[in-house]
């Protein structure tokens, strides 16, 4: 990928690669790699085991009732209202981030690159002040990270919870009017919704 990354690159313009910040292909092909490696180490094993466990749980609890199913999944809708809501604030915040950390880096590789001239011109608190401006900007957006992702978990785990309780409180009405058979099966209705949540995550 790394390869095909730079086959692109040389075959643009050279007024375009003059443009380009000095660090930003050096940043693109370190973290595109770093999160398709993990994406496809991890993060594809974690979505198949999910999805078979989606399928599974919901052939399961479909089979036992279809009613007590429904209302286990009722929380799907919200935790996808919210994470539609806060996912584009964080991936804006992401990208801010990462455009304060090219810039820093290519005021670090000029001024290593000319460090002659810069030593020469007496220039190194400026270079110093124009990197801390990118890495104050860098670390200012990822505070501001924070709260987008406990916007995200908290409404989430809040939703997970009080479904667990409709869950167990529907199952046990259900129960008692006589639509299950037994009271052990109950527990299985949130096999689903731990099985959309991890799969979520």
């Amino acid at each position: 990928m790394r390869l095909a990354y730079l086959t692109a690159l040389f075959r643009q313009p050279v007024s375009y690669l003059d443009a380009m910040p000095i660090g930003r292909p050096t940043d693109t092909i370190t973290a595109s790699s770093n999160l398709i490696q993990a994406g496809i180490s991890d993060r594809l094993a974690v979505l198949v085991q999910s999805a078979a466990l989606i399928v599974a749980a919901y052939a399961v609890a479909f089979s036992r009732s279809w009613s007590l199913t429904l209302v286990s999944s009722s929380c799907l809708l919200f935790i996808l209202l919210v994470y539609t809501v806060v996912i584009p604030f964080y991936l804006r915040l992401f990208k801010a981030i990462e455009a304060a950390n090219e810039g820093a880096t290519a005021v670090a590789g000029e001024a290593l690159s000319s460090i002659r001239t810069v030593v020469a011109c007496g220039a190194q608190a400026s270079l110093v002040n124009r990197h801390a401006v990118h890495i104050a900007e860098a670390r200012r957006k990822g505070l501001q990270v924070s709260p987008v992702v406990g916007l995200q978990l908290g409404p989430t785990n809040f939703a997970m919870y009080c479904n667990f309780a409709l869950t167990f409180w529907f199952g046990v009405k259900q129960f008692t009017a006589g639509n299950v058979s037994d009271a052990g099966p109950v527990a299985t209705y949130v096999c689903p919704q731990l099985a959309n949540i991890l799969c979520l995550y």
